[in-house]
């Protein structure tokens, strides 16, 4: 479906959907009626989840299956909404399944599938997809992630290494395998090889906020708080809710010295943090103490200067 059917990042998660296009109807003269209906009708759901509103792009769909039980594109896009919208993996999977018997070559359907497995922790079963896709396109940076995560969550971290590190020299811009391989490299606390990464996706693919942040926490232990703090900075430039790096740069503030901005971005990060993150109340609580600390220390400083003076 890749003449058909443009991609692109969906937020978080980290993970690819669809952006639609209209589809051009075949004008063959012994196209049947059946078959243009259906088309008629996957370009009416095209539309429809161009504007969200995919509950309309379903009908279309999935009339446009029931009229022409060849419509491929329909089923593709059906699994998408399954997917990404209703969060109904099983639906999801049957009808990707189907879009693959009626196009067993077609690189995106196949791709879907890997990422479905992966989701499902079908790690057989994703590993085919995933070499299959690369049967048709060898060169597809997003397969070879994918491979690198089922990998990595299975234990085969020089597997997934490699995986990352192929994704990365297909497409250089790539930087999701960046993100990843670093984040490897983290985990096994090997912070000069994960810096080293990082740096490189900085150079090669989009500044991200998740690499300006994890990159900032690195150069901050390391003890380059002046490098943290602008790395944090451009983070939240980039994404205004990035309550963690305005945490971190709290923490950097203070290894450098600058208490009252340090002060200035707890106060911050208590107003904006997120309710659903993580030990939410437990960092609140520390931010709190931090701030209060970093207050009491501030005007001992303040006091001890106008004694002197």
């Amino acid at each position: 479906m890749t003449n058909v059917i443009a991609r692109l990042q969906r937020a978080g998660a980290a993970v690819a959907t669809i952006a639609m296009v209209v589809l051009v109807a075949a004008g063959a003269p012994a196209c049947s009626k059946a078959k243009k209906d259906a088309i008629a009708l996957t370009n009416q759901g095209v539309r429809s989840y161009d504007g969200n509103d995919f509950k309309t792009a379903y009908v279309h769909f999935q009339r446009a299956t029931e009229i022409w039980p060849e419509a491929v594109e329909a089923y593709y896009h059906m699994g998408l909404i399954d997917l990404h919208e209703r969060q109904d993996l099983d639906a999801a999977l049957a009808n990707f399944t189907k879009a693959r018997e009626l196009a067993p070559g077609d690189r995106d359907v196949l791709f879907q599938l890997a990422r479905l497995h992966e989701d499902k922790g079908n790690v057989k079963e994703a590993l085919e997809a995933v070499e299959a896709v690369l049967k048709v396109d060898p060169n597809y940076a997003p397969a070879h992630h994918v491979r690198g995560t089922v990998l990595k969550k299975h234990g085969d971290f020089d597997g997934a290494d490699g995986a990352f590190r192929e994704a990365i020299a297909c497409d250089p811009k790539y930087g999701r395998s960046y993100e990843a391989l670093a984040q490897m490299y983290e985990e096994f606390e090997h912070e000069s090889e994960a810096r080293a990464v990082y740096e490189e996706a900085l150079r090669h693919a989009e500044r991200s906020p998740d690499v300006l942040n994890n990159l900032g926490v690195l150069k901050l232990q390391g003890g380059d708080a002046p490098g943290a703090i602008d790395l944090f900075r451009e983070a939240m430039m980039r994404d205004a809710t990035r309550t963690d790096a305005l945490f971190n740069v709290a923490y950097a503030y203070t290894q450098a010295g600058q208490l009252s901005k340090a002060i200035g971005a707890l106060e911050s990060y208590e107003k904006n943090a997120d309710p659903s993150a993580p030990n939410w109340k437990e960092t609140v609580q520390t931010a709190r103490a931090m701030r209060t600390a970093l207050q009491t220390e501030l005007n001992s400083k303040g006091e001890a200067e106008a004694e002197s003076e």
